[in-house]
C-alpha cells in the first residue's frame, strides 16, 4: 500500500467506525464496532512518525517529532474533557460523531499535502505471529483487571496466566524465525531502542495511571459531574500547546534527554499535588494540577520515540514506532487493572483500620455523631432514626477517608513508576546532537 495509503486505510477505518459506533443500536453492537475503531487507531499514531521520518530533512526532525508529539499527546488528552462535556451536555452518542469532522479534514489534507510515499514489495502477513500475540495481550488484560474479583489463585485467573505465558513463548518462537515476522524482535538488539521501550512503557503507565486517578479523585470524593471535571482538565491541554515550539527547538539542538527529564520533572508536580490533596480542595486545585501535568508531558512525549528510533534503518522504522505505541497503550492498559486492584485493597484496608479508631464511647466519636444528629433533625428525620442516620454518615465520610488515603497510595506508585523512567533515562546516552 506505501506508507500514506496505509495512513489513509486506517483513518478512514477509525472515522467510519466513528459514525457506526453512533448508530449503534445495543451495547453489544458498540463494542464490537470499538473493535473496529481500534483496528483504524492502532495504524495512526505510528504510521504519522513513518511519515514525519520520510517527508522531513534531518536537521528538522526535532520539530517534526514535536508537532507529531503535540497531536498525539493534544489528542489524548483533550479527549477526556470533550467526550466528558458531550457525553453529559449532548449525549453519549455525540462522543462518537464529533470524530467525523476532525476525520474528514484529516483525510482531505493527508490526499492533497502528504506526498506519495514509494509502494513496498507485497510481503505475506504474519497470521500466527498476530495470533499468538492477541491471546498474549488479550488472556493478560483479562487476567489484571478480573484478579482481584475472581481470586488469583482461582483456576480462572491461573489459567489466563498460563495461557498468556504459552502464547508468548510461542510468539517469540514464530517471530524469531519468520522471514516477515509482525513483529520485528531483532529491534531490541539495539539498546537504545530496548530503553525506549521501557520508557514508553513507564510513560504508559503514569500518564494514564495518574489521568485514572485524578478523575476518580474529582469525581467520587469532589462530586465533580462529568462535564465539570472536563472543564477543570482543559487547561491542561491548552497548556501542552505551549511547550511545542520550545520542545521542538531543544530536539534539534541538545540531547533528547534533557527535556525528557524536564518534562518528567514538570510531571511530578501533578502527582505531588495530588498526594497532598484532601477534600477541602476545590475545582482550581485540580485545574492547577492539570495544568502541570499538560506542560510535563509537552516535553516528555515527543523526545520518547524521537530518542529511541535513533539509528534504526528508515525500513524499519514503522515496526519500531509501532511497538513504541504499543508499549504506551499496554502501560495504559495494565496502570488502569493494576491500580483498581491496588484501590480496592488499600481502601479496605484503611477502612478498617479508621473504623477500628471510631469507638461509640470516644469523646470525638460522640461529637461527631452529635454534629450528624443535628443535621439528621435539621432535614425532618425521626427521633428513633437519628443515631442510625447519624451513623451511617460517619461510615460515609470513613469510607470517603479511606478513598482518599487508597488514592495517594496509587500516586506513591505512580511516582515510584516515574522515578524508574528517571534512571532508565540518564542511561540513554546520545550525543550532544544527533539525528535520527
Amino acid at each position: 500500500l506505501g506508507n500514506k495509503n496505509l495512513y489513509l486505510t486506517g483513518l478512514m477505518i477509525f472515522t467510519s467506525a466513528s459514525a457506526l459506533c453512533g448508530l449503534a443500536p445495543n451495547v453489544y453492537v458498540l463494542i464490537a464496532l470499538r473493535a473496529v475503531q481500534g483496528l483504524g487507531a492502532g495504524v495512526l499514531m505510528p504510521m504519522l512518525m513513518v511519515l514525519m521520518v520520510e517527508n522531513y530533512p534531518p536537521e528538522k526532525r526535532g520539530m517534526g517529532t514535536a508537532l507529531w508529539g503535540l497531536g498525539a499527546s493534544l489528542g489524548s488528552v483533550m479527549g477526556l474533557p470533550l467526550g466528558g462535556y458531550f457525553a453529559d451536555a449532548v449525549d453519549w452518542r455525540a462522543v462518537f460523531y464529533v470524530n467525523l469532522l476532525p476525520g474528514g479534514l484529516a483525510i482531505l489534507g493527508t490526499l492533497f499535502f502528504v506526498p506519495a510515499s514509494k509502494r513496498e514489495h507485497r510481503v505475506p502477513f504474519d497470521v500466527w505471529g498476530c495470533l499468538t500475540l492477541t491471546a498474549t495481550l488479550v488472556s493478560l488484560l483479562i487476567a489484571l483487571s478480573q484478579g482481584q474479583r475472581e481470586g488469583w489463585d482461582s483456576a480462572f485467573i491461573l489459567t489466563l496466566f498460563a495461557i498468556c505465558g504459552t502464547a508468548f513463548v510461542f510468539f517469540l518462537l514464530i517471530e524469531w524465525r519468520s522471514a516477515t515476522p509482525l513483529v520485528d524482535i531483532r529491534l531490541y538488539r539495539r539498546s537504545l531502542y530496548v530503553k525506549g521501550t521501557l520508557v514508553a512503557l513507564t510513560m504508559g503507565l503514569f500518564f494514564h495511571g495518574s489521568t485514572f486517578l485524578s478523575v476518580l479523585f474529582a469525581q467520587l470524593l469532589l462530586d465533580f459531574s462529568v462535564e465539570r471535571t472536563a472543564l477543570a482538565l482543559l487547561p491542561g491541554s491548552m497548556a501542552m500547546v505551549l511547550t511545542t515550539p520550545l520542545v521542538g527547538w531543544m530536539l534539534d539542538r541538545i540531547d533528547g534527554r534533557i527535556p525528557m527529564l524536564i518534562g518528567l520533572a514538570i510531571y511530578g508536580m501533578c502527582c505531588y499535588m495530588m498526594l497532598l490533596a484532601d477534600m477541602r480542595i476545590g475545582f482550581a486545585y485540580i485545574m492547577w494540577s492539570y495544568i502541570w501535568r499538560g506542560l510535563g508531558l509537552g516535553f516528555l512525549y515527543p523526545p520518547v520515540y524521537s530518542v529511541a528510533i535513533q539509528g534504526v534503518p528508515q525500513e524499519q522504522t514503522r515496526g519500531a514506532s509501532s511497538l513504541l505505541n504499543l508499549q504506551v497503550t499496554l502501560g495504559g492498559a495494565f496502570s488502569v487493572s493494576l491500580l483498581t486492584t491496588l484501590i480496592d485493597v488499600r481502601q479496605t484496608v484503611y477502612q478498617a483500620r479508621f473504623a477500628e479508631t471510631q469507638m461509640l464511647n470516644a469523646v470525638g466519636t460522640q461529637q461527631a455523631l452529635s454534629v450528624f444528629a443535628q443535621m439528621a433533625d435539621a432535614v425532618g428525620a425521626g427521633a428513633m432514626s437519628l443515631q442510625g442516620y447519624a451513623l451511617g454518615l460517619l461510615q460515609g465520610v470513613v469510607r470517603r477517608e479511606a478513598l482518599v488515603h487508597a488514592l495517594n497510595d496509587g500516586f506513591y506508585v505512580v511516582i515510584l513508576v516515574g522515578l524508574c523512567s528517571v534512571a532508565i533515562i540518564l542511561t540513554m546516552w546520545t550525543g550532544r546532537h544527533r539525528q535520527i
